[in-house]
């Protein structure tokens, strides 16, 4: 059984200076996650420039040189690309753990109960790989095959593994430019739908480095952010039922202010590989006892997955009215006839 005591909290990344939508303060954020693993030791990784009060529960704080930020991600945003800032704060406080166990957790998210121990040593047991699993968060886990066509993007918020297997995960180059900017002088590929133009980056920040770690272990992975190759598909499935395990939110005990709309979206949950769709995955590849219940909820959603992507392929002539938050309203009930769904929630 893994203890507390057996786990290193790596926070990654500056220090929130402002409260966040829940009004609780960075303070407030780590006090919850020291709460939920009493025990555990935490390191703060963040740059050299940061200041850190000296009263927080902190036990080591690492500095590092930030390489400073990339163009957006997307043509309509305007929030800088921090993926090598993010590889940086995380790899140097992974470097840092001595127990057998790591946690990486952004520095404006907490935990607020240890239900991912349960859940990891469970689903572990269920579905027994050669190598640790990763544990992720779903939000944004991408279903490649329903509404953003990117297989091998894995969430980044929240991550628990062994150290070895984490750091394994995080060692990686740098994105260049080059590739941040890839869709500015190529074109997307013809098969693009709306939502796949938006990027100018050639591979999203999280598909990056869960595919660079997947190329290694073996597996078909995308050259480029919608690459949906028969191959790719099924070199995604299986790497996330052999290497990946994923949990929802609350199942975990990840609480992120930040994305909590995220959490009441239908249209996320169907874009996104929640715990069911996961379980799923291992099931049909195992031969061990299946929950009846679940797997059968797991069935229906995935015919309900199956209406979704038929309807935002046939719904496709209109995407710029359904995404844009002008006609909101309109594309909601588009979306809600198209999806089959009761209601939708497009936060």
């Amino acid at each position: 059984m893994i203890s507390p005591s057996d786990i290193t909290i790596v926070l990654q990344g500056s220090i929130p200076t402002l409260r966040d939508a829940n009004g609780e303060s960075f303070r407030d954020l780590l006090a919850r996650t020291r709460s939920a693993l009493p025990g555990a030791r935490v390191i703060l990784s963040t740059w050299r420039n940061t200041k850190v009060s000296r009263t927080l529960p902190i036990d080591e704080i690492v500095r590092s040189s930030d390489p400073g930020p990339l163009p957006p991600i997307k043509f309509d945003n305007v929030g800088a690309n921090n993926i090598n800032r993010q590889i940086v704060t995380t790899l140097a406080g992974l470097e840092k753990v001595q127990t057998k166990y790591a946690i990486k957790l952004r520095t404006d998210a907490c935990l607020e109960h240890d239900g991912f121990l349960k859940h990891y040593e469970k689903y572990s047991a269920a579905f027994p790989t050669d190598n640790a699993r990763i544990l992720t968060n779903c939000f944004f886990t991408i279903d490649p095959l329903v509404l953003e066509h990117m297989p091998f993007h894995t969430s980044d918020w929240f991550m628990f593994s062994t150290t070895e297997r984490l750091i394994q995960y995080w060692t990686r180059p740098h994105i260049s430019l080059e590739d941040a900017s890839f869709y500015e002088v190529h074109p997307h590929a013809k098969h693009s739908s709306y939502l796949d133009r938006q990027f100018r980056t050639k591979l999203a920040v999280e598909q990056y480095l869960c595919s660079e770690f997947a190329r290694k272990l073996g597996y078909v992975t995308p050259d480029y952010h919608n690459d949906t190759r028969k191959e790719v598909i099924s070199a995604f499935h299986d790497f996330m039922a052999q290497q990946f395990m994923v949990l929802d939110p609350w199942q975990s005990g990840l609480k992120f202010a930040k994305y909590r709309s995220v959490h009441r979206s239908t249209m996320q949950s169907m874009n996104c590989m929640m715990f069911i769709d996961w379980y799923k995955l291992c099931a049909d590849r195992s031969g061990g006892d299946i929950d009846p219940e679940l797997y059968a909820a797991a069935e229906k959603r995935e015919r309900q997955k199956q209406r979704v992507r038929i309807g935002n392929i046939l719904l496709s002539p209109i995407a710029p009215i359904i995404y844009s938050h002008k006609f909101t309203p309109i594309g909601v009930k588009l979306l809600k006839f198209a999806m089959g769904t009761r209601k939708i929630h497009t936060g």
